[in-house]
């Protein structure tokens, strides 16, 4: 793992000790209402909060005195899943989209993390850092049974998403000793490395479309936002500012969301890849780094 992500996860990690005493970091997709679930300390506690509007009150849906994160939204909508720090340690957890019928999935003494459904609803991928401490890609199904282990390196690999086809995955690993982009084929377990150069890549998201991966990278100085195109495997800059812009997502083919604290905290801003507008799509002054947009 790079030096420069390092310094980055040890940021985030002492920014998070500031609000609720303990750790950081990290993910959006939509559905149909187009509910906007986030993760933010908005009560003082980091927890999963939901928003049926832009100009609609946010709800929270966890209220529990442990640190919730990472939130995405089933393909049909119904339900949430994310992790929590509730029994001490990160395991993931299933919901309804009103909070109820809580379900721990997870039960393991080393951190379960990153969890994306499959775009069918039936399973769900995630890291997990079960064997030797390391982090490594699992999937399970939606009851966590049925365990399968994806990836056996002792590389970092972390951080998936799945292609909207269900055939592919992307994610990040230090594979050839530095944090790169890599695509995983799911029938025939190999792998190509998409982004072989020496900035340290983040959190990759497929379009909609499968046709592009907007990811975060570092390799200008500074954590900026990019576009790979899967056809021409060209990579596109999106965004360029002094301040640090981080875990994308998409709202359709053309419009990315992201967090960035470019106005002093972090915030959800909107950016249109057809008109390059940037929009800010929050006021919550609460260090807010997580979404998922429901589709």
């Amino acid at each position: 793992m790079s030096n420069k992500f390092l310094s980055l996860k040890s940021w985030q990690s002492m920014a998070l000790g500031l609000l609720c005493l303990f750790l950081a970091a990290q993910g959006c997709s939509p559905a149909k209402s187009g509910k906007l679930a986030a993760a933010f300390a908005k009560e003082g506690n980091w927890d999963i909060f939901v928003r049926e509007n832009p100009e609609g009150p946010w709800v929270n849906l966890t209220k529990y005195p442990s640190i919730e994160r990472q939130p995405q939204w089933s393909p049909d909508g119904e339900e949430l899943v994310f992790i929590s720090t509730r029994e001490f340690n990160d395991e993931i957890y299933r919901m309804k989209a009103d909070g109820s019928n809580l379900i721990r999935l997870t039960h393991d003494p080393y951190p379960d993390k990153h969890p994306r459904w499959s775009p069918n609803g039936k399973e769900i991928l995630f890291v997990s850092e079960r064997v030797d401490k390391n982090e490594e890609l699992y999937l399970m199904n939606k009851e966590g049974k049925d365990l399968r282990r994806l990836t056996h390196s002792p590389s970092m690999d972390t951080e998936p998403d799945w292609a909207p086809d269900g055939k592919s995955i992307v994610f990040i690993s230090d594979k050839a000793g530095n944090d790169d982009l890599y695509l995983l084929d799911l029938k025939s377990k190999a792998w190509k490395r998409l982004s072989p150069n020496p900035g340290a890549e983040r959190t990759p998201k497929f379009s909609p479309d499968g046709k592009a991966i907007v990811f975060v990278s570092d390799r200008s100085g500074n954590n900026e936002l990019y576009l790979f195109e899967l056809e021409t495997q060209k990579t596109t800059r999106l965004t360029e500012n002094k301040a640090w812009d981080g875990v994308p997502s998409w709202v359709s083919n053309q419009k990315i969301l992201f967090s960035s604290n470019r106005d002093g905290s972090f915030e959800l801003y909107s950016l249109d890849l057809k008109s390059h507008e940037t929009k800010q799509e929050t006021h919550e002054k609460n260090y807010l780094l997580e979404s998922d947009l429901q589709r």
